[in-house]
């Protein structure tokens, strides 16, 4: 009520407001401080303490831009004096009831593999689809290039025109450090301080049943433990949904849960990428460096989702597919860099600066 009331009083619109579901981090991130190194009144709407005071800081400096709660009385007051609103994921995420007072901008979280939304019968069911559509709120929906434009169309339900090929602000980061290696040392440090250790992230899909995710988990932490170089290190990248899944596992020496709140930066770090169907693969073979696909659920995975964009078996190109038999021989093979399949052209570089053209 508060927000619609203050929409109806004349006021200049110059908030540019942002948001990300699991703290300062992905596409929006890296779009925010774009923006901020442009001068322009930013805000970010954090979901968590921890996120409240890293953006805190960065915006020191800044006094024009702001970080304010979610749910929070400021928030309402701000969002009515909004220019543009950009989320990852959904409007909601700004607020519980979050009244659209702007266009909404959802920059979009991947490149979606699996079928999703309204390809997905699993999708449908889940978010009850059918009675009505989340993604018709989205002014406009980034995806990242042309190529991957006809499936955001075809799972949102959406119009094309809606769907700009504008590409991910956070790969920006990805082109212009793949080769700095003072911070991709200073990274590793928060695993080991040892400079031959070479690090594997592990960074596996969403899995709709937890208890095929950690047969998964305990299968290949058991075999980097007792296969892999002394001086290697598996880190496990979970789905924030699926981290507490290890909890209960006492792990190896050699393996450890992820300590960079960024994925990007875990990216950076990682000499080999461990994925299955993530979208992080994608992202990953900007950095051309190899991928190992530990895919025991394929059949069922894929089946249950309803397919894939993709013929996910051509795609990938040089990337190392293995099952179970083939895992604990894996982890001491000299792995050649994976090379997914360019043709496709599934990013678009400088996307910070093809949104700010855009939405200024």
């Amino acid at each position: 009520m508060i927000t619609w009331l203050l929409i109806k009083v004349p006021h200049r619109k110059k908030y540019y407001i942002f948001s990300s579901k699991y703290g300062f981090t992905d596409n929006t991130k890296y779009l925010f401080l774009y923006y901020l190194k442009q001068g322009h009144h930013c805000v970010w709407v954090s979901s968590d303490q921890t996120c409240y005071q890293d953006v805190k800081y960065i915006i020191k400096d800044s006094p024009h831009s702001k970080v304010v709660k979610r749910n929070s009385g400021l928030l309402l007051i701000i969002l009515a004096r909004a220019k543009y609103i950009f989320v990852t994921h959904s409007l909601f995420d700004l607020a519980v009831f979050s009244v659209k007072s702007c266009p909404v901008v959802n920059l979009w979280h991947g490149i979606p593999i699996k079928k999703m939304g309204y390809d997905s019968n699993n999708d449908i069911a889940l978010l009850s689809l059918n009675y009505s559509n989340p993604y018709t709120i989205n002014d406009f929906v980034i995806s990242s290039s042309e190529a991957t434009k006809p499936f955001l169309v075809s799972c949102m339900n959406i119009q094309s025109a809606k769907v700009l090929p504008l590409g991910q602000p956070r790969n920006d980061f990805l082109y212009q450090n793949k080769n700095n290696d003072a911070l991709i040392n200073k990274l590793k440090a928060c695993y080991s301080e040892k400079n031959n250790s070479k690090v594997f992230v592990y960074a596996p899909t969403f899995r709709d049943h937890g208890d095929t995710s950690l047969l998964i988990y305990r299968d290949l932490i058991t075999s980097f433990s007792k296969n892999a170089q002394e001086s290697d290190m598996l880190i496990l990248r979970l789905h924030p949904k699926e981290r507490e899944l290890v909890s209960g596992i006492a792990l190896p020496s050699n393996v450890a849960l992820s300590l960079i709140s960024d994925v990007q930066e875990e990216l950076l770090i990682a000499d080999v990428l461990i994925s299955d169907y993530s979208s992080i693969i994608l992202d990953f073979s900007i950095l051309s460096r190899p991928i190992i696909l530990y895919t025991p659920d394929k059949d069922n995975y894929f089946a249950n989702r309803g397919g894939s964009y993709f013929n996910y078996n051509d795609i990938i190109q040089g990337c190392v597919h293995v099952n179970n038999s083939e895992l604990n021989s894996t982890w001491q093979k000299k792995l050649k860099s994976s090379s997914i399949n360019t043709q496709l052209n599934l990013h678009v570089p400088n996307s910070c600066k093809a949104l700010y053209d855009r939405f200024n």
